[in-house]
């Protein structure tokens, strides 16, 4: 690939959508927690609601920061299908009824991350081919200053296999990735 990325840009905008620290200094925390992201409207609402417009003012305000996130998804979407490491979605993850087998739960994971980049992005998702090669970009500057390139400095990288640990489990493999047709 031939631009940098750092999954903190996916990490920190989800952090808006997930139960956690964020929408409880917010204060949404009890509407989240209503809601199932397995459920196409209810997922969409959310992202709209809260993603979006967060979006929309941080990273998506200017064209660099916009590139990072779609490539950080991009290639989160390609490796697995959605982002490890992230916290809870509701009504998606094991702490949320009904329980799921792991395989249900990577699936519905896959669906949200799907009509996220719809709406986040209103354009066709084209999956990366080949991620073994990849890396992310680590240096602090890259990941803490995302609109302003001016002060990235040396690149340092990471493997994806820091995020694939993450998973603690090699269940994301199975049937990844989809055939091409």
């Amino acid at each position: 690939m031939e631009q940098d990325f750092t999954f903190f840009d996916v990490d920190s905008l989800m952090e808006f959508i997930s139960l956690g620290d964020r929408p409880e200094h917010e204060g949404y925390t009890a509407e989240l927690e209503r809601l199932d992201f397995s459920q196409e409207q209810q997922a969409r609402g959310a992202i709209r609601e809260w993603l979006v417009p967060i979006f929309d003012a941080s990273r998506g305000r200017t064209p660099v920061g916009r590139q990072r996130v779609m490539t950080a998804l991009r290639v989160a979407m390609s490796r697995w299908g959605f982002m490890p490491g992230v916290p809870d979605l509701p009504g998606i993850d094991e702490r949320h009824p009904p329980y799921r087998q792991e395989q249900q739960t990577i699936a519905l994971k896959r669906q949200f991350y799907g009509w996220l980049w719809d709406e986040l992005f209103h354009e066709p998702f084209v999956r990366i081919v080949g991620t073994d090669s990849l890396r992310e970009r680590s240096d602090e500057a890259f990941v803490n200053t995302p609109n302003n390139p001016e002060l990235w400095g040396v690149p340092r990288y990471r493997p994806l296999t820091h995020w694939d640990e993450l998973l603690r489990t090699h269940a994301w493999r199975e049937n990844w990735p989809p055939e091409q047709n």
